[in-house]
């Protein structure tokens, strides 16, 4: 039986367009339309998350688009996730908590990882090596110290033995 020959076959309603019709399954988009990084900045942007220092678990419930019962879920879950508590109790989330929510929607929704496949990459993005410029930046301040400690020493043993034809 065709799709013509289907009684229950509207017309243009499920028609593929050309490039569906040769593109093979698994090359359709599975992001849902979110790309990774690019797409979640757009998104924060769009959100004003740095607009107020705090936000409650419905407005940041509201604003990821998934219920609060997720974002409490989520807590258990990731330990990155600890939001300060007012003195009701409630939740209030700063705006780097809810990038990380952004984030952790975007690995289990949009790209479809499990809970510790997300686990695992937020982890990496985490411990990201350090720029070179930082270890040699580092090794400087080191040399630096070295440096200002001798020359420490070499006054302090300067002064132990007094002046000297002053």
């Amino acid at each position: 039986m065709t799709r013509a020959d289907d009684p229950g076959y509207e017309s243009g309603t499920l028609e593929e367009s050309p490039a569906d019709a040769a593109a093979p399954p698994d090359a359709h988009d599975t992001t849902g339309g979110v790309d990774e990084p690019e797409d979640l900045r757009a998104l924060e942007r769009d959100l004003d998350l740095d607009s107020r220092p705090y936000r409650s678990i419905s407005d940041v419930a509201g604003m990821i688009g998934v219920k609060p019962h997720v974002l409490r879920y989520w807590e258990t879950q990731f330990g990155g996730l600890r939001p300060k508590k007012n003195r009701a109790g409630n939740r209030m989330y700063r705006p780097d908590e809810i990038r990380t929510l952004l984030r952790i929607k975007d690995l289990l929704y949009a790209r479809r990882f499990t809970i510790e496949g997300a686990k695992k990459k937020l982890q990496e993005e985490r411990h990201v090596e350090p720029p070179t410029e930082t270890k040699f930046a580092d090794t400087m301040n080191k040399l630096v110290l070295h440096e200002v400690k001798s020359e420490l020493r070499r006054l302090a043993s300067q002064l132990r033995r007094g002046p000297t034809g002053a």
